[in-house]
């Protein structure tokens, strides 16, 4: 055979075989992606998808910022950091459906927001069928510790330092009608809630408290950090409690 020809066959042979292999990757890489999104709008749409469970059997719902009843259009429409009832409330019945979650932490750090965005997740806790813990780390105040009070039990960090209270001046501008009726309802699911009677939940709702005075007055249970909530979902689930990451 002709050298040259043997060339030129062997040339279009690996030319050949380079175009397969690239647009063999090129499929591949796309195919990829589109899985890699679909994976993306699944987490983003239900969060508890996002769990890696590797054994992990605890939940965990972040609660910070300003609670909203509901979330903006808007993604950008707010500067500062939020959190809405709507999507607490959805993690909630996720976790709560959830056959490899045993147990859920709220996670708060947050001074409020909405009473009524308070009271739809307030509800959403009453109906769980697991223990929940509310665990606060700088702040749970106003509407946010209404949320906490409701919880199975309410853990504090020792170095949280406004638990509690109730800021009535603070809806005075806003559309409220009569914020002392707000405040005579939180006095009321506190007391509800904590197990205290409504005099002492009265005589505590104007003073946000650090985690050793709401100890000391009945609205935490404990204080302390993770490793108290860990050790306290053991005992309460009758195995090893794992917190999802």
């Amino acid at each position: 055979m002709n050298p040259q020809h043997t060339l030129k066959r062997d040339a279009i042979i690996t030319l050949t075989r380079t175009a397969i292999i690239t647009s063999t990757v090129m499929v591949l890489s796309a195919v990829a992606y589109l899985v890699a999104q679909s994976f993306v709008a699944i987490v983003e749409e239900y969060p508890a998808a996002a769990y890696d469970y590797n054994g992990c059997n605890i939940a965990t719902v972040q609660i910070s910022g300003e609670l909203l009843p509901y979330d903006p259009t808007n993604k950008n429409e707010y500067s500062y950091r939020t959190i809405s009832g709507d999507a607490i409330v959805k993690a909630l019945d996720a976790d709560d459906a959830d056959t490899n979650i045993k147990g859920v932490i709220l996670r708060i750090d947050s001074y409020g927001g909405s009473p009524a965005a308070a009271s739809e997740v307030e509800d959403a806790l009453k109906h769980m069928s697991k223990p929940t813990v509310a665990y606060i780390r700088e702040e749970a105040t106003s509407a946010a510790y209404i949320i906490a009070s409701r919880a199975s039990t309410t853990i504090a960090d020792k170095y949280a330092g406004a638990i509690g209270g109730f800021d009535v001046g603070s809806l005075e501008n806003k559309s409220v009608t009569d914020p002392q009726a707000l405040s005579r309802l939180f006095v009321e699911d506190v007391a509800q809630n904590r197990h205290i009677t409504t005099p002492a939940a009265e005589s505590l709702a104007d003073t946000p408290m650090t985690a050793d005075q709401a100890l000391k007055n009945g609205l935490v249970d404990q204080v302390g950090g993770m490793d108290a909530v860990v050790d306290w979902f053991t005992g309460k689930i009758g195995e090893r409690a794992v917190v999802c990451r």
